[in-house]
């Protein structure tokens, strides 16, 4: 394990995850069992396009630590091998590079997350090494300017009303072990409000990839990896929106993970060993609620959820794998309104299978060594 602000980031194959949902209650909390499925081949429950992205030594990608795509340009971050974000035309066609890795004015060290800022036409990069943000003009790419941040934050994102939340696994320190993990700010960075206690604080934390803070129209939603409970983020604080459990499987309680954290201990040593859920993660748009959860470090899971007729549907990696039709392992990385935004990497590939068209068309030229194919889900039969 590494310690914040580092992430320990394990990306190993695509989850989506739903169940039957209900409401509960006046504020229309959804209440989300995800059930193992063995019916229904993922082809039918989701269709999907390719996008083979360039490869060149400009733009090769390590990892994908993030991907958005706005006015018909796909934004990749890749927070370990390049330590940029790379920007490619809706064909996969490398267009720039944003920004420069370094120590100097208007450079980023080691970019954790990124945002589109419509208002201020910024994409915005937080430097979680450098505690900064970092604001390029979204049309030209270049550097506007930087706000220094108010300690280390693994995930950030701008709200509807022009605030800046700030989110931190291991708790926002205001010198009584605080174990609050939201922080939202004005414009100028100054915090307002500390919000979202998780109920225990670890300096350790781990995470199957994805983001923290993610948005679903105008609203916008946070969760801890190990808290079954995801919150909307709303004036002057956080309300619950949903709580989502797997099957059979548990959750750590928090009078677990207090016991095994105690002392800033790595309670993950334990957590893997525990037959609790170690960690999950969430992307969603719309239509669709996907995940992907692991109980160790042996096995992901993955379902996906159907908002519109609360179908749900749970698979091991194996059976994904098998139902996807690729023979290739998925990974999820962010969602649209629309879609959902994975990559698949022969570099992973599976036993021998026989792939959808559109893909073979595209692993007909593939190397090992090009980067990942994108992969855009949306739910099938939807306009």
């Amino acid at each position: 394990m590494t310690k914040h602000p580092l992430k320990i980031l394990l990306l190993l194959a695509l989850l989506s995850a739903c169940s039957s949902g209900t409401k509960n209650g006046e504020n229309n909390r959804r209440q989300i069992t995800i059930s193992a499925t063995k019916d229904s081949s993922v082809s039918d429950l989701m269709e999907y396009r390719f996008i083979s992205l360039e490869t060149s030594e400009e733009c090769l990608i390590g990892h994908m630590a993030d991907v958005q795509m706005h006015a018909n340009r796909i934004f990749v971050l890749d927070s370990h091998k390049s330590s940029a974000l790379f920007v490619f035309d809706q064909n996969g066609r490398f267009l720039t590079k944003v920004g420069t890795k370094g120590n100097g004015p208007g450079e980023y060290n080691h970019p954790q997350s990124f945002v589109i800022d419509l208002r201020t036409r910024s994409i915005v990069i937080n430097d979680n090494n450098k505690k900064q943000l970092l604001y390029y003009d979204l049309d030209n790419y270049k550097h506007k300017y930087t706000k220094e941040l108010p300690g280390y934050f693994q995930d950030m994102s701008i709200l509807k009303n022009g605030k800046i939340a700030l989110y931190s696994s291991a708790a926002i320190d205001q010198g009584d072990r605080s174990m609050n993990c939201l922080q939202i700010c004005d414009s100028l960075l100054n915090p307002e409000t500390t919000c979202f206690d998780v109920g225990f604080k670890s300096d350790y934390s781990f995470t199957l990839g994805g983001r923290n803070i993610y948005h679903v129209g105008e609203r916008s939603f946070v969760f801890h990896n190990q808290i079954p409970t995801v919150y909307e983020i709303v004036d002057g604080g956080v309300k619950p929106y949903m709580d989502i459990s797997f099957d059979a499987f548990s959750y750590p309680t928090i009078d677990y993970l207090k016991k095994e954290s105690q002392g800033n201990k790595d309670y993950f040593l334990s957590l893997f060993q525990s037959g609790f859920i170690s960690s999950y993660s969430i992307y969603e748009s719309q239509e669709l609620i996907c995940t992907m959860f692991s109980r160790d470090m042996r096995q992901l899971y993955y379902g996906i959820y159907n908002k519109s007729n609360d179908k749900s549907y749970l698979y091991t990696r194996e059976e994904f794998v098998r139902l996807f039709g690729s023979g290739l392992y998925v990974f999820f990385h962010s969602a649209t309104e629309d879609l959902i935004i994975a990559s698949v990497n022969p570099s992973f590939m599976g036993k021998p299978f026989s792939p959808h068209a559109d893909l073979q068309v595209i692993l007909n030229g593939f190397s090992p060594d090009d980067n990942p194919i994108l992969c855009l889900m949306k739910s099938a039969g939807s306009n």
